[in-house]
């Protein structure tokens, strides 16, 4: 997974993450993923494979690999997130994701 990602405003563009332990794929199955965002004034968005499957997926659970499919008003204007994932088992557990923990996406502006 990049550390770091750029997209336009408003874009719709599927975004593909692999989340990683010591360079391994983590196996997803059986597991809700969430992806936490927060921008520069502090606001959130949160995104999870349960609640959420037509915006976060799990697209390769043996391999650890996530799309975000995001809508216009999910990065409507520039701005910076800052992002994590947790991965949560069967008993409503979190758990980090140690590898390339936590990341960036850059919005730039839709001209």
């Amino acid at each position: 997974m990049a550390s770091i990602l750029t997209i336009r405003a408003t874009s719709q563009a599927p975004i593909d993450f692999q989340l990683l332990d010591g360079g391994n794929p983590i196996d997803l199955t059986g597991f809700t993923v969430e992806l936490r965002l927060s921008d520069n004034t502090g606001a959130t968005k949160s995104f999870n494979t349960t609640d959420s499957p037509a915006k976060l997926a799990v697209v390769d659970a043996v391999n650890g690999k996530l799309r975000l499919f995001p809508d216009t008003p999910d990065f409507a204007s520039a701005t910076i997130y800052y992002g994590f994932f947790w991965i949560i088992d069967g008993s409503g557990k979190r758990h980090a994701v140690s590898e390339n923990e936590n990341f960036s996406i850059t919005v730039i502006p839709d001209f």
